[in-house]
């Protein structure tokens, strides 16, 4: 999963993975409400899928989730608008 990224050494990390990690980071430090931009940005499907699996953990767990998008997949959307 994600959590492993950050048991490795930046220079190796590829740009997703980078960014990932760097998402991990930000989730882990806590508050109520997480403001992401284009946190899918540089991601294959894998990436992607993973992060959407952290921010609905995070949304399950009652932290608010603020995407800014500028893609049209119209599922992610939907999932934006309806857990938050």
């Amino acid at each position: 999963g994600i959590a492993v990224l950050i048991q490795r050494r930046p220079g190796v990390l590829s740009g997703g993975e980078a960014q990932r990690a760097e998402l991990l980071r930000t989730v882990s430090g806590g508050g109520r409400l997480l403001l992401l931009d284009e946190p899918f940005a540089a991601q294959n499907q894998d990436g992607c899928r993973r992060i959407d699996e952290l921010l609905e953990q995070e949304c399950q767990a009652g932290r608010s989730v603020l995407l800014a998008l500028h893609q049209t997949d119209s599922e992610r959307e939907t999932l934006a608008l309806a857990e938050h």
